[in-house]
């Protein structure tokens, strides 16, 4: 009998423990901000990781904590289609309970959440979720940024601005350096023109006029460079230190990462 009591317990135990909390505060609520960046995964992440799995999930409801609360039932809904073992999640107050039919544990936790006021009483919560596909299994170090490691995608005009969802801003990097250099081509064509020109005649004022011709070009020609120089200085910049859509980074165990900081560039070493 008291075996069975304690394997009663056991089971209990188990089966409501949730580790990792989704929700660490429920009585906490929060303010939906239109103004707020949309993150990079709000139109639907998913990475299926050797040890875990993330996916993001959304909720509707008349208030934060509502859709907040659906947004973690359909994260636990698809636990359950993902092992194949149905589990409910159920709320009182600021405490919640994971049932199942069988012993299980859950190891979840929230990387990240954005919400969006739908009308004035109707809220959208996305939720970007980590789980691990066993109980015992460790999670893989994943966070949600908008804080871009270093990528050789900076030394590209206007690909790591892209890459961070500034669309208009890394077109305009792009825009930017073909006009520059188109200019340095045109320019050293028209001086390489001007100077063959003076060749051809004796004419003393004819000549001075090519090679004042040529010279301008010259100086021209050196303005677009100094321009595609400057112009692509900033891009490397920009697109190391900028800030991006939020977005999800999963690392190794052992990675060397280059981050911007207020005064400068930090690198993190993770083993």
């Amino acid at each position: 009998m008291a075996i069975a009591n304690n394997k009663m317990k056991f089971k209990t135990l188990v089966i409501t423990s949730l580790l990792l909390v989704l929700m660490p505060n429920l009585a906490t609520s929060q303010q939906c901000s239109d103004s707020k960046r949309k993150p990079s995964w709000i139109d639907g992440y998913s990475n299926n990781l050797e040890k875990s799995y993330i996916q993001t999930t959304t909720g509707i409801g008349n208030t934060y904590d509502e859709a907040l609360k659906k947004a973690i039932h359909n994260a636990i809904d698809n636990h359950s289609r993902f092992t194949e073992q149905l589990v409910k999640i159920e709320f009182k107050g600021n405490s919640y309970t994971v049932t199942g039919s069988d012993e299980l544990r859950v190891k979840s936790m929230i990387l990240d959440e954005y919400c969006e006021r739908l009308g004035q009483n109707e809220y959208r919560v996305s939720i970007v979720t980590q789980t691990a596909k066993h109980p015992l299994f460790d999670l893989e170090r994943a966070v949600a940024s908008d804080l871009y490691p270093f990528s050789p995608r900076i030394f590209i005009p206007g690909m790591a601005q892209i890459y961070k969802g500034s669309t208009v801003k890394g077109v305009s990097f792009i825009v930017g350096e073909v006009i520059l250099i188109a200019g340095i081509v045109v320019c050293e064509g028209q001086r390489a023109s001007f100077n063959s020109k003076i060749k051809t005649t004796h004419n003393p004022t004819l000549r001075k006029s090519y090679i004042d011709d040529a010279d301008q070009m010259l100086n021209f020609r050196n303005g677009f460079i100094a321009g595609a120089s400057l112009l692509y200085a900033w891009n490397i910049i920009d697109g190391l230190a900028a800030k991006g859509q939020k977005n999800i980074f999963v690392y190794s165990h052992n990675n060397i990462t280059l981050t911007p900081s207020g005064t400068g560039i930090v690198m993190n070493i993770n083993f």
